[in-house]
């Protein structure tokens, strides 16, 4: 660790300096940033990587309006364990789309709502429920997409069918991911102390 680390950290266990509550927490969270850039970026490039890997050779089922599976969305439950990997879905999703027949719009608009998604599991503690955003945001906005791009006026029907593979992806195969990254993973994820003791905590 930099010597600079080192003394934010220092300044941070300061009585005066823990009587600041939640300004103390955004300190930690960004000594944490400071201590682990390399990490974070690297574990971002590989998770776009995983998630362009996971959606290129499914081909157009990945890509189309309607009934669209697209396995790389079993990713999205990961901000749950590391809040820092929302950029890493938003990039794979962006660069994923470059392939799709709804241009622009899905590139620019399909990666927001995978970042909105992913910034709301991220806060989301209980596994279950962080799960629910980006089944419920891609079934509410993709079909506004595939709108805007193809005038398909069928909404209802795409909304209906991507609530069903997005809760069959994600659920069926984020779920098993979520737990194995937990128990398997993050025991070797470093975290702050103090950040240690609030997933616990969160977590019972």
């Amino acid at each position: 660790m930099c010597d600079n680390t080192v003394n934010l950290m220092m300044v941070l266990e300061h009585p005066s300096v823990k009587k600041l509550g939640g300004m103390r927490s955004a300190f930690l969270r960004f000594a944490f940033f400071m201590k682990n850039t390399t990490k974070i970026l690297a574990i971002n490039a590989l998770v776009a990587a995983l998630y362009v890997v996971l959606t290129m050779p499914f081909g157009v089922i990945t890509t189309s309006s309607g009934m669209q599976f697209r396995p790389a969305e079993a990713l999205t439950i990961l901000p749950a364990l590391m809040p820092y990997t929302i950029w890493g879905l938003a990039v794979g999703c962006g660069l994923s789309n470059f392939v799709s027949a709804f241009g622009l719009p899905d590139i620019i608009l399909g990666s927001l709502t995978t970042l909105a998604a992913a910034y709301l599991t991220s806060k989301i503690k209980k596994p279950w429920l962080a799960a629910l955003p980006p089944v419920l945001l891609n079934a509410a906005f993709m079909p506004l997409i595939w709108m805007i791009s193809s005038n398909d006026i069928a909404y209802w029907v795409n909304a209906g069918s991507m609530l069903l593979t997005q809760a069959a992806v994600i659920y069926g195969i984020g779920m098993p991911l979520y737990y194995i990254m937990k128990k398997y993973v993050m025991p070797h994820v470093a975290l702050p102390a103090a950040e240690r003791k609030n997933r616990r905590q969160d977590n019972r």
